[in-house]
């Protein structure tokens, strides 16, 4: 493991990392341990979207998400972090031993491990890790058996029920 200041590069099985997957990372990882210091209506002001403003920058401080719990799998809880473009970002938490449904990626699904470890197909990914699927692939045997925190980027189309999900726009 190599120490870059306040965080740790650590080696893993991918051979590339997508920088902007890194620094939303870093941004998560710094705003999971500092509280938060905007106000309810600064919070609320700022996720507003009005569409005929045009384009727009919105933040928000992750530590004023709530954990959701999972309606797909026990001990699965996420913070909806935000969407644009037809894609959300979310920060999601595993349970020691929690196992998510086998589905379909109808778009490409990006991972980063913040902590803990994941098996993601067979490989298993520890912290500093990035997973990237492509539209088209079963995720098989998703699951933490030590517990886990993870950035996931994907498209707001995606459908996670099971691996018999129908693309959007074919033939149902």
């Amino acid at each position: 493991m190599e120490h870059t200041g306040l965080f740790q590069r650590r080696t893993c099985d991918v051979d590339w990392v997508v920088p902007e997957i890194v620094c939303l990372c870093m941004v998560a990882i710094d705003s999971a341990t500092r509280p938060s210091v905007h106000t309810q209506s600064e919070r609320r002001d700022n996720m507003t979207h009005d569409p005929s403003a045009g384009p727009q920058f919105r933040w928000s401080d992750s530590n004023d998400a709530p954990w959701i719990p999972s309606t797909l799998a026990k001990g699965v809880e996420v913070k909806n972090l935000g969407k644009a473009n037809g894609r959300a970002i979310q920060l999601v938490r595993f349970s020691p031993g929690a196992v998510f449904p086998d589905h379909l990626h109808t778009g490409p699904e990006f991972i980063y491990v913040v902590e803990g470890e994941v098996t993601w197909n067979g490989r298993l990914l520890a912290r500093g890790c990035v997973g990237v699927a492509e539209a088209g692939t079963v995720e098989r045997g998703f699951r933490s058996m030590t517990g886990c925190v993870f950035l996931l980027m994907y498209d707001l189309e995606q459908l996670f029920d099971s691996v018999n999900s129908v693309r959007p726009g074919s033939a149902q």
